[in-house]
């Protein structure tokens, strides 16, 4: 079978996209909310955008925490910019990392909180594959908190991470 006749970076032509290369970042540290339900930002995982652009980005977020507490999860976005985010996550409510009928799957906007199991043994992972459409320029970043108020920290893992690429 050939090589396609393009590579990453190319102008691409007949409905195709011209793309640049993905970008990557990671967390270093972990961050951890506990007896809040307040949004903070992961300051690790910010995505400057550009104005009137199209985004593809993918999100991988390792955390651990109290059951009865769960993990909520939202993006900041700049003014007038759209994110349609597709979820797979631990349920909330789960009662061991071995839980794995307990899954949810959603589409949801960029700014709607999203909640998710946890588990105190261990840590488990949440996915988000997402598309950014922008009007203005600014940032992207993830946020996260407890679902339900709890004593016990919900940590947010280092080496969580974020990848985007432009398309648009």
């Amino acid at each position: 079978m050939p090589w396609p006749d393009w590579l990453p970076g190319d102008v691409i032509t007949a409905g195709r996209m011209r793309a640049s290369q993905w970008e990557f970042l990671q967390t270093s540290a972990d961050q951890s909310v506990a007896a809040s339900t307040t949004l903070v930002p992961v300051p690790e995982l910010v995505i400057p955008v550009a104005a009137n652009a199209i985004y593809l980005i993918k999100a991988r977020l390792c955390y651990g925490g109290p059951p009865a507490g769960d993990i909520k999860v939202a993006w900041s976005i700049p003014s007038g910019a759209s994110l349609q985010r597709n979820i797979i996550a631990a349920a909330s409510g789960i009662s061991s990392a071995d839980s794995g009928s307990d899954v949810v799957m959603r589409r949801r906007g960029g700014t709607t909180e999203q909640s998710a199991g946890a588990v105190a043994a261990g840590f488990l992972s949440y996915f988000e594959e997402c598309r950014l459409t922008t009007v203005s320029s600014g940032n992207c970043q993830v946020q996260f908190a407890q679902q339900t108020s709890d004593a016990t920290a919900t940590i947010l893992r280092s080496l969580s991470w974020l990848e985007w690429l432009r398309i648009g």
